[in-house]
């Protein structure tokens, strides 16, 4: 590049309408891929398949139980649940499930009931589901009447959650008894749930609680019994080494025992979970250990004593009722018999795979017809199951062609803008060729992801660690020649592109820089006058070693941080005392380090009041619970007062409430952590590092400055998201998880049937105003938010580009879609940051800021 190139590119409109023709260009991907991927899958809303022998069932009732967050080798442990091993072993089938990679209990339930495959778009209604209006086995049952004598050959009865009732809420022929009473709900709706199943089973009907005026005669013999207290008590307690889970576990086993007596012996008996569980009691993410659960089967024409070589998939499930009670197979259901299960001759075998691959074959026909992807190359004469997958969703021509064009829109855009800028033609050639190889290489390692894995991951995991060596060398240091410097600058630029575009590309990598930076002439080289207090210094080095060495799960199949939030909130007595000290710790720290409140009865009032919340939060009551919420609301408006009235002391304030209701929510460790690296952090952009704020006239130092400011907030930000345990450090796939944020908080103020909008706003509500803080912190220390909100913009576009590669990558789509939303989200945390500086920056108001005093 020519000089003056190099000064074009400081300039702040230049980059600004480079950013919004690229969020513009790729707008129409963004909407037009994402609704196509966001979509409910494709299926028809007619069509069945008649079963070979409508007359000859296989038993003559069916008892399917689902246990919420069932966690599969606990339910395999025979000491924890004897009564359900002693049913299959030896009078039963055993097979191993493998759910949908949402693993969100409204997803999970919907494919057991329709078997149409879940979309990323279904999380967003994980408690209310709608149901897709298909035909499906467990509404074809509640409509058969093989004689045509008026008489219903069977009845469906559902029992327990709410989930299933909401999905077949239109049917007035499914009776549905709701025993369900919210996320505190540990054993009274499951207890009511085994008084209404063993009335059922005794032959007596209660009174509908959810459908007043309708009668149901008689006792169904189709039931869905989904009992959700197991998973409360994960999501409250745990799961590993969790005696209130394992207890919860025994409280059904022993329950099953009195039911199980009562199911007829023509009755099939299935038990299963919708999902697992997390060590620390959560799901939502692709991980095994949650995907991966059980189904126990016995009955008529079930094997005994067995267990499958085979895993089916979690929509599998939903051909039970057509497979058992010969009933229509519609041609919606993607699933496959689960034959190996069964006791049956081969002939019959043959005959119930035909029939199922010719429903299959038909969906495939009718998917064909409408503009759907489809398989190629099936026939009926021909069973191919090798050749059918639905973890694809199906990838359209169109939307690899719309990626193409809009990118080579934007390449020509870049053309236009640059030369308007009056950029060198060599200039221009080079940074065209350059975005373009990026992007090709970008594309074809995410689509080649599954068979280069090891390749995919490596890159996006060190080449922000390469850039972040490359920036500071040059600017912290003068060596090298200016050729090498300028090329220096050029690789950096270009790995800052790299940062943007590649999917796996993961700056929360850098957080090792954090530590790394103590030991450089950057902190033990800074003059006295700017140097970090010892203790700040010490409690942070605390704080960044766990976070950023011991994180790494996927290396030590052990995370610190989240092994010690997981203990924080267990709710025993030795984490009282470790939230307590921790807490302590951590508001003497902050107090140590700012002296706005400067009244010693208010300090010190502000000291025991945090260190008294772990007792507090101990009691689990929920009028202490109120009385600590009053005075925190009290502080935040007085806070918001004093702020308006550009107060310091308002700040301080409102900055101390989010930290008390993190403490609160996420326990004492996540808060201690938090003001330990609130305090370090806000010092060394004061002290170390506040040469980062100099500008400088040689571009091979300002181009590398620029680009560190730009995303230093997101490091800082990240290496904080990794104290909170929500990043899985080293080869872990994602750095945004929503199965792993800690929900734990959503319990306090309603400790005994919280509202899921009371527990999302008081779990992730700390998160959330913490992050509207720290973003605060680097405005209020003259850090441009605006380029911030650029990098994520234009990495919010360049996801959208490649979104066309994704519908046939499961993990794919899951890493781009949450990347997307999570980035907006972060853009959302610095609007309001945004606007202030732009009301800052007009004349009138400068002016007041100069007079101020």
């Amino acid at each position: 590049m020519d000089k003056a190139d190099w000064a074009i590119l400081g300039k702040g409109k230049f980059i600004l309408t480079a950013i919004i023709m690229v969020a513009i260009l790729a707008l129409p991907s963004f909407l037009y891929t994402g609704s196509y991927i966001i979509a409910d899958a494709p299926a028809p809303e007619e069509g069945l398949e008649l079963p070979p022998n409508p007359d000859e069932t296989l038993s003559e009732g069916l008892l399917f139980i689902v246990l919420d967050g069932g966690v599969r080798d606990l339910m395999l442990d025979k000491d924890l649940m004897p009564t359900l091993h002693s049913q299959v072993f030896p009078n039963g089938t055993y097979l191993d499930v493998l759910t949908n990679p949402l693993t969100m209990t409204a997803s999970c339930v919907k494919e057991m009931a329709t078997g149409i495959p879940s979309r990323p778009n279904e999380g967003l209604s994980n408690f209310h589901p709608e149901h897709p209006g298909t035909p499906d086995g467990w509404t074809l049952a509640s409509e058969s009447d093989r004689d045509n004598d008026g008489v219903y050959d069977y009845r469906v009865g559902i029992v327990g959650d709410y989930v299933w009732g909401d999905l077949y809420s239109d049917n007035e022929k499914i009776n549905f008894m709701k025993h369900r009473y919210g996320h505190a709900d540990y054993y009274q709706g499951d207890t009511e749930s085994f008084e209404t199943l063993n009335s059922w089973l005794d032959g007596e009907v209660p009174k509908s609680n959810t459908k007043p005026g309708v009668t149901f005669e008689q006792a169904p013999n189709v039931i869905i019994a989904h009992l959700s207290g197991l998973d409360s008590v994960g999501h409250r307690y745990g799961v590993e080494n969790s005696a209130d889970y394992e207890e919860k576990l025994t409280w059904l086993d022993n329950n099953f025992n009195t039911i199980f007596d009562k199911v007829p012996e023509d009755w099939t008996v299935v038990v299963t979970s919708d999902h697992g569980l997390t060590a620390s009691g959560q799901h939502g993410s692709p991980e095994k250990e949650i995907r991966e659960v059980g189904a126990w089967m016995w009955g008529p024409n079930i094997k005994q004593n067995y267990i499958s070589p085979n895993q089916i998939d979690q929509r599998d499930l939903a051909t039970l009722p057509s497979l058992l009670l010969s009933l229509p197979l519609p041609h919606a259901v993607h699933g496959k018999f689960p034959l190996d299960a069964l006791e049956i001759s081969d002939d019959k075998a043959q005959q119930l795979d035909q029939w199922n691959w010719n429903s299959t074959i038909s969906r495939n026909e009718w998917m064909q017809e409408n503009d759907h992807p489809y398989f190629e190359d099936l026939t009926r004469d021909n069973i191919q199951w090798e050749k059918i997958t639905y973890d694809e969703i199906g990838m359209r021509i169109t939307d690899l062609i719309l990626s193409a064009v809009f990118f080579c829109a934007i390449m020509a855009g870049v053309i236009f803008v640059m030369r308007k800028h009056e950029f060198s033609p060599k200039s221009i050639k080079y940074t065209v060729a350059s975005l373009v190889v990026i992007f090709a290489t970008s594309s074809s390692l995410s689509y080649n992801r599954d068979t280069l894995a090891l390749l995919y991951y490596m890159v996006g995991y060190f080449t922000p660690l390469v850039f972040a060596g490359l920036a500071l060398t040059l600017l912290c240091t003068d060596k090298f020649s200016k050729v090498i410097r300028t090329r220096m600058t050029v690789a950096s630029m270009c790995l800052f592109a790299v940062m943007i575009i590649y999917p796996e590309s993961r700056v929360s990598a850098i957080n090792i820089v954090m530590l790394l930076m103590l030991f450089t002439p950057i902190f033990w080289k800074a003059q006295e006058s700017m140097k970090t207090d010892k203790l700040i210094l010490g409690f942070f080095a605390l704080a960044i070693i766990p976070t950023t060495l011991l994180s790494h799960y996927r290396v030590y199949y052990f995370s610190f941080p989240r092994g010690a939030i997981n203990f924080s909130v267990s709710g025993d007595f030795l984490p009282l005392i470790m939230n307590t000290v921790l807490t302590f710790f951590g508001v003497m720290i902050y107090m140590r380090a700012h002296k706005v409140i400067s009244n010693d009865q208010i300090r010190y009032s502000i000291i025991g009041f945090f260190t008294i919340i772990p007792l507090l939060m101990y009691q689990e009551s929920n009028l202490v619970d109120w009385i600590v919420l009053s005075i925190l609301i009290s502080a935040m408006v007085t806070g918001l007062y004093l702020k308006i009235a550009k107060q310091d002391k308002g700040y301080e304030i409102i900055t101390m409430v989010a930290l008390c209701w993190l403490t609160m929510s996420w326990g004492g460790y996540a808060g201690g952590i938090t003001m330990a690296l609130f305090v370090a952090f806000r010092s060394f952009l004061d002290n170390e590092l506040a040469f980062l704020k100099e500008k400088s006239t040689d571009f091979t130092k300002e181009i590398p400055r620029t680009m560190i400011v730009t995303i230093l907030p997101l490091v800082v930000w990240f290496t904080w998201w990794a104290a909170l345990g929500q990043i899985g450090g080293f080869s872990s796939p994602r750095d945004v998880d929503p199965g792993s944020v800690y929900l734990n908080g959503g319990y306090i103020g309603d400790r005994f049937s919280p509202s899921n909008s009371w527990v999302g706003f008081m779990g992730g509500g700390p998160a959330a105003a913490m992050s509207l803080l720290w973003f605060s912190m680097f405005h209020s220390k003259g850090y441009n938010m605006k380029f911030v909100a650029y990098f994520l913009l234009a990495r919010i576009a360049m996801l959208s580009l490649q979104l066309s590669l994704t519908p046939n990558l499961p993990r794919l789509i899951f890493k781009v879609s949450w990347d997307i939303i999570f980035s907006i989200g972060l853009v959302a945390f610095m609007i309001h940051l945004m606007i202030q500086s732009k009301i800052e920056e007009q004349p009138k108001n400068q002016q007041t800021l100069t007079q101020t005093p």
